[in-house]
């Protein structure tokens, strides 16, 4: 459990939500630039063309958790 938005005081469930396209705010970090990516899942490093799978966030239910745009520049 965790707070929705920061000084929001709501409660967060975060293991109950939903998978949301995002294509705003993402992909964030390329894989190939990326030193924190583990190769079993360096998808790009290993010939993956397609980015569609960066373009998802995961969105807990009954909670106001903000794109990563809203926070951008």
């Amino acid at each position: 459990m965790g707070e929705a938005v920061r000084g929001s005081g709501e409660e967060c469930n975060w293991s109950v939500g939903r998978w949301a396209y995002d294509n705003a705010s993402q992909p964030l970090y390329s894989g190939l630039n990326c030193s924190f990516i583990f190769d079993e899942v360096a998808c790009e490093k290993y010939g993956r063309n397609d980015t569609r799978y960066q373009y998802w966030r995961w969105q807990p239910d009954g909670c106001d958790l903000p794109s990563v745009a809203k926070f951008r520049n």
